[in-house]
């Protein structure tokens, strides 16, 4: 929706502004490039600066002066109209004017929205972070921990809840599914430290029940689609494989048998490097752009022919012509039915715990504890834990159709 009633001056700064902010969030990643580091880092960052500058040439695209000029148009006062009222007068010619307003701002650049996706991609929410995998916070909270008026360590606020979802929810369903029973004895006894404010021994509790889950739904999910193998040798390749659970992860070979709306895959996993996710958000990319096109054929279409009744032989072929480009544009715009089969792996899954998550198992073995003595990162720890929860919830409900 356009801001209502802004100048065109005003729309231009603003929109300089959002390309200053990403430009310098893709220095930032470049030199983090140059400097090397985690695999898992410089995924981030490739798949952040491509990101960022897609957004930026949306953004300069919206500041040709036409499209300026558009997008700052005088709001239409039909549009106090109730819905029913519009499409009852909707012949009128100042609601046709209205309709015409609608279209030509449709899909150009919301600043607030602009900078919420910006801010996802800053080094701060999706490196230094990297917590975004969470389903908690606002879209003012990640600009605001972007900008640094705001902190991670803001929502350790929140750990109280988190005990309560794994006592009330996630301890359930782990002995139901017949978890080992020392693992479930360990996480009643992360919730009890927690309490007595005993962070480092709760953290130490619940990283290493939170792997043995991970690698119990890693087994349950290989078996399912490996049904020949016998339930020992599936256990050995989990168990035995892998060096690492990162390298079981993200070296295993996954099945797409994990079915998510397209939209909310774009949502949680925008910021995951890996060839499932970035080929749908390629046609997802592509679908936008073809439904932007249509909009500006059509708007040429009404220009040049949209008040011919009887068109001569010239004008038939030009409406032949911009029929022929609908439809070319068609065959690349998803429809209702492509959004809702899209199918992801475990690995998009689970990728937020080969990242920034195991930094703090590997703290654990190499003996920095002082890392995870932080009621913040207990907050953290019970997070993934219950995302980890949630996935095997889910995959539960995929093999048991």
């Amino acid at each position: 929706m356009a801001e209502i009633n802004i100048s065109k001056k005003q729309r231009i700064s603003d929109l300089k502004k959002l390309i200053k902010i990403a430009n310098g969030y893709i220095l930032e990643y470049e030199n983090i490039r140059k400097s090397g580091g985690q695999k898992w880092i410089n995924a981030k960052a490739e798949i952040s600066i491509h990101e960022l500058k897609g957004i930026i040439k949306k953004i300069k695209r919206d500041l040709h002066p036409e499209r300026v000029d558009d997008f700052c148009k005088p709001y239409p006062k039909t549009a106090k109209q109730t819905i029913s009222q519009f499409e009852e007068n909707q012949d009128r010619p100042e609601n046709k004017r209205e309709t015409e307003h609608f279209n030509q701002i449709l899909g150009q650049t919301s600043i607030q929205f602009a900078l919420f996706n910006i801010s996802r991609f800053a080094p701060k929410n999706n490196i230094i972070d990297d917590f975004m995998w969470s389903s908690d916070g606002s879209i003012s909270d990640y600009i605001d921990i972007a900008s640094g008026k705001k902190r991670i360590k803001d929502f350790e606020e929140l750990l109280p809840d988190k005990i309560k979802i794994v006592e009330r929810d996630v301890l359930p369903f782990l002995i139901k599914i017949g978890i080992k029973k020392d693992v479930v004895k360990a996480i009643k006894q992360a919730a009890v430290q927690s309490k007595k404010n005993a962070y480092l021994l709760s953290n130490l509790l619940l990283i290493t029940s939170s792997e043995n889950i991970t690698r119990e739904l890693c087994l349950y999910v290989y078996k399912n689609q490996n049904i020949s193998i016998s339930h020992g040798d599936a256990e050995t390749h989990i168990y035995n494989g892998f060096n690492s659970l990162e390298a079981l992860i993200s070296k295993g070979k996954w099945e797409n048998d994990y079915p998510i709306n397209l939209f909310e895959a774009i949502v949680y996993y925008n910021d995951v490097n890996e060839k499932t996710i970035n080929e749908w958000k390629r046609k997802h990319e592509d679908s936008v752009k073809a439904v932007e096109k249509s909009i500006e054929v059509l708007k040429k279409f009404t220009e040049d022919l949209g008040d011919v009744k009887e068109p001569n032989e010239s004008q038939s072929e030009s409406i032949q012509k911009y029929v022929q480009q609908i439809k070319d544009l068609q065959d690349k715009i998803l429809h209702e039915k492509d959004y809702n089969e899209v199918k992801i792996n475990i690995k998009v899954v689970l990728n937020f715990i080969i990242r920034k998550y195991k930094d703090d198992r590997n703290s654990l073995l190499h003996g920095y504890f002082d890392r995870l003595d932080h009621r913040w990162k207990n907050y953290v720890n019970y997070c993934a834990l219950i995302n980890i929860y949630i996935a095997y919830k889910k995959y539960i409900s995929i093999y048991n159709n």
